[in-house]
């Protein structure tokens, strides 16, 4: 699509043009600067609008059992759908869509909204848990990448505006000034947003995508000045991201769901112990726990936790593999099925389980308690048997003679 440039005069225009309007008004001129700016505002929003997207996420549910009207048994079930809608930066292209993890977490079905009002599916590519964005894909699209503004160029009093998706319709669309920059350069924006704005993008006045919309801010009348006002996520520090979920997500790698350390011993050799078990994965589903010192993988010593990694990240998904542990004094083989390794978000759920999550906005996010019974107990077991294992390092080492 042929991109339309954009003055950078054009804030500076528009106070020109304001005070002309007048003056020319006052003749009872045609204000030529006004409809000069109103052309070029109209340019500008039918430039960036192709990459102002809406998100739409569906789950399906019935409905509980004390909600259920008395009905007869042959009468059909009632489904219900919840809906929730958001908007998205179309990143390039390819078909890459930026938004909220909000608009999308938990939906069991997604759908993107185009500008001309085509609806197209979409996927989960991944998660950020620090800067809470999911990342989707579509199919590619006949569109030049947008452009992004660099870090730093948007400052306190920069003229940016906030544009939806319009769907065949006219954008909604939301002037402001940065009023300010906070840590992480988080934008404090003076605008206000519309409902589903979360996840829209913000431009400044060349064209070039700033970020995106985190959350509105509801200010208190006594402590701020009136006025919507919204957070806004640098695009400059979300685009890594954004790229490294994707690379991840079309990366197929092998994966038994198990971290190992390695430890110093008594002897001359060093040991590798598993640390860390996927609740789930490969590894634990064989019978392989915590604490379990490997000794081969197919027949192949352990030399190198790098050397064992890339041997097992380069694993066709499905093949069987033999791990020879140590277990006390008793050696056990156990029989492993590669599998593809879990996107980055799927793993961090499964660790951020267990503590809260510090987001960019400052916000700890809540993560539910494990149920208690035997997954705590057998967590604890778990942990003890580290716990002792490394309390046996400690003592071998204590009680090897010291050089002379």
């Amino acid at each position: 699509m042929k991109r339309i440039p954009v003055k950078r005069s054009l804030g500076l225009l528009w106070l020109l043009a304001v005070q002309s309007g007048f003056v020319a008004g006052a003749l009872g001129q045609e204000p030529s600067y006004l409809s000069r700016l109103e052309t070029g505002l109209k340019r500008l929003i039918q430039a960036c609008s192709p990459y102002a997207v809406g998100v739409v996420g569906q789950k399906r549910h019935s409905p509980a059992v004390a909600e259920e009207p008395k009905r007869s048994p042959d009468a059909a079930v009632q489904t219900l759908v919840d809906k929730r809608v958001g908007t998205g930066l179309l990143v390039d292209a390819s078909g890459l869509v930026l938004t909220r993890r909000s608009v999308v977490d938990g939906m069991e079905s997604l759908f993107v909204v185009l500008t001309g009002g085509d609806t197209l599916p979409a996927t989960i590519l991944g998660y950020d848990y620090e800067f809470e964005i999911a990342v989707l894909k579509i199919t590619p699209q006949p569109l030049e990448n947008p452009f992004f503004a660099h870090s730093g160029s948007v400052r306190s009093g920069s003229w940016v505006f906030i544009l939806g998706s319009s769907a065949r319709n006219l954008p909604p669309v939301s002037f402001g000034v940065v009023r300010s920059v906070l840590d992480q350069n988080l934008l404090r924006v003076a605008a206000g947003i519309w409902p589903g704005g979360v996840g829209a993008p913000v431009f400044n006045l060349n064209g070039q995508v700033v970020g995106i919309v985190a959350a509105r801010v509801g200010w208190s009348a006594a402590s701020q000045p009136a006025g919507e006002e919204c957070l806004v996520l640098p695009v400059p520090q979300l685009l890594p991201r954004v790229f490294q979920i994707r690379q991840e997500a079309e990366t197929i790698s092998g994966w038994v769901g198990l971290s190992v350390t390695q430890y110093p011993s008594s002897t001359q050799k060093t040991v590798f112990k598993v640390t860390y078990l996927y609740e789930g994965g490969p590894a634990a589903r064989s019978g392989i726990q915590l604490g379990d010192e490997i000794l081969t993988i197919n027949g192949r010593p352990i030399r190198d936790l790098r050397e064992m990694a890339d041997y097992i990240r380069h694993l066709n998904v499905g093949t069987e593999v033999m791990f020879e542990i140590r277990r006390g004094g008793e050696i056990l083989k156990k029989r492993v099925i590669v599998e593809k390794r879990p996107p980055l978000y799927v793993l961090q759920e499964m660790q951020f389980k267990k503590k809260p999550v510090q987001t960019m906005l400052g916000m700890v996010q809540k993560v539910a308690a494990p149920a208690p019974g035997l997954k705590n107990r057998h967590e604890i077991e778990q942990r003890i048997r580290l716990l002792e294992m490394e309390l046996d390092n400690l003592r071998r080492l204590l009680s090897k003679k010291p050089p002379r």
